[in-house]
């Protein structure tokens, strides 16, 4: 079996991102990935500790993923005991399926694919009733949810984001889309230790809004062009991300469709 080596900070970074995949996908314990970062990576340090047996700086990628079919991890707080203890609880109530099929069903209208095949999508959560039906949506059509706390800064959202894998987002509404692409934002969440930044595939907004998802997409500068309102000339500028709303989503075309 091939080394796991944790011996420089770069490794290490890498295989912290590699146990956030691995608990957000088997979800262990009570463990969710709107933890802040120092707090993971405080924990991510014991961890390596718990696996590394032999103490000498590595381990398989076998015995890793073992640990975390075998193990359930006390040693982790949960989000209650870290600063995101602020984010609203989750609602107790059972999703209605028509409300998760919906979702589900056009987030495999977006991808054009039968499963999202583990893929992750980051749900920026508000804890209300949408966000639990986006969840498992996303279960259902294959995808894995990576929940992420909307208000932590914009470094423990990079970070989450990042290391969850998510290549696209749900938030709420108009105000945490445009939060979340501050600066670069989640634009850059795997800048530097993986490679060039790539924005999300796609945003959709849960919250109820009288905006349309392209005057949020233009709100939020995702359009990618800017017009001159004399000449009535536009121009490229910035990055294209499509933004939809739910009800948008019934007749949304496939990413990467030149209709959009």
């Amino acid at each position: 079996s091939s080394p796991f080596p944790l011996r420089n900070a770069l490794q290490k970074q890498i295989g912290v991102a590699r146990l956030h995949r691995a608990m957000c996908k088997s979800e262990v314990g009570s463990i969710r990935a709107s933890i802040d970062r120092r707090t993971f990576m405080a924990a991510a340090g014991a961890l390596f500790t718990q696996i590394d047996a032999d103490g000498d700086g590595s381990v398989t990628y076998e015995e890793f993923d073992d640990f975390f079919a075998q193990v359930s991890v006390p040693s982790l707080p949960s989000p209650a005991s870290s600063k995101s203890a602020s984010q609203k609880p989750k609602s107790s109530s059972i999703p209605k399926k028509d409300v998760v099929d919906k979702l589900a069903n056009g987030l495999l209208r977006l991808s054009n694919q039968a499963s999202y095949d583990g893929k992750s999508i980051g749900l920026f959560s508000d804890g209300t009733d949408i966000f639990a039906a986006a969840e498992l949506a996303v279960k259902q059509v294959g995808g894995t949810a990576v929940i992420i706390d909307p208000k932590s800064d914009i470094d423990d959202i990079r970070a989450t984001y990042g290391a969850g894998e998510c290549f696209a987002a749900f938030v709420p509404g108009v105000d945490v889309l445009k939060r979340t692409m501050e600066g670069r934002g989640i634009e850059c969440a795997h800048c530097g230790y993986y490679g060039d930044g790539a924005p999300p595939k796609f945003f959709v907004v849960l919250g109820k809004t009288s905006k349309t998802g392209a005057e949020m997409q233009k709100e939020a500068d995702l359009s990618g062009r800017v017009c001159d309102a004399k000449t009535g000339a536009c121009f490229q500028v910035g990055i294209n991300v499509p933004v939809y709303t739910v009800d948008e989503l019934a007749a949304a075309p496939p990413i990467g469709s030149p209709s959009r």
